[in-house]
């Protein structure tokens, strides 16, 4: 008798066996059936054990012969496949394409077996600011009582978006000798939130006019560079009240002059 193998089904029940050949005495007319079969246990394996039943005889010379002793048959039970369904979570942009998995819902689980899924680590398909942006997932691992009777697909994907990373840029107390224009020595701060590793800034402020004058209004401004064109970041600009031009000083001095 030859046993089929079959997909983890949950029970021990196999698939028919097939009768391949006997020691009948030549030219005796009988047929076999093969008793049922089963396997030893429901779990996955290479080369598990069939139990067999005895097989039934029939035909003219049947009764010339015993009842058939089962044989000993190994065949194999692989592992049932499983649908992993995944989310990850949204974040503010961090200049990394690093996700992190929300959930993770496996189907197809046969019956009251206990299948957990676990693990894997997520990328979105690039750094910067989008909606519904596709999570790639890997690595994901079956644990439970039952996981070693499944198989599932270690790669999954998702959507998921990544926000803009807030910022407030300040104007800074500043006092100059007037020059005739509005630029400010002095350069404003992020003081709200930070600009993320790999990504650079350059943030100035200027006078809200070029004249002598206290309590004078600095209005900030910065550009970032984040291979976004800055739309990685969402920017509150802070003015300042803090801006002094003080008058400036000139002497006139009377020139040597000689008349009749």
């Amino acid at each position: 008798f030859t046993a089929t193998g079959k997909v983890y089904n949950g029970n021990t029940v196999i698939v028919p066996v097939t009768h391949t050949g006997d020691d009948r005495v030549a030219g005796d007319t009988i047929g076999v059936t093969a008793g049922a079969a089963s396997f030893s246990d429901k779990n996955v394996g290479a080369a598990k054990t069939v139990v067999l039943a005895p097989a039934t005889i029939f035909g003219p010379d049947a009764g010339n012969y015993a009842p058939v002793t089962p044989a000993t048959l190994t065949a194999p039970i692989t592992a049932a496949p499983l649908t992993l369904s995944v989310t990850a979570n949204n974040k503010v942009y961090d200049g990394t394409t690093a996700a992190t998995i929300a959930t993770r819902t496996l189907s197809g689980v046969i019956g009251a077996d206990v299948v957990t899924a676990s693990g894997g680590t997520a990328t979105f398909d690039t750094k910067h600011v989008g909606n519904s942006k596709v999570v790639t997932g890997t690595g994901f691992v079956l644990g439970g009582t039952d996981g070693g009777n499944y198989t599932v697909t270690t790669t999954n994907t998702t959507t998921a978006n990544i926000t803009a990373r807030p910022i407030t840029v300040t104007a800074q107390a500043n006092t100059k000798v007037y020059d005739g224009t509005t630029s400010s020595v002095t350069n404003p701060s992020i003081t709200v939130g930070s600009i993320v590793a790999g990504d650079s800034s350059v943030s100035t402020q200027t006078y809200d006019n070029k004249n002598a004058g206290v309590g004078k209004t600095l209005t900030p401004s910065i550009v970032i560079t984040d291979g976004n064109s800055g739309a990685n970041y969402t920017v509150t600009l802070a003015t300042a009240a803090t801006g002094v031009i003080t008058a400036r000083p000139i002497s006139v001095t009377a020139i040597t002059n000689t008349k009749e």
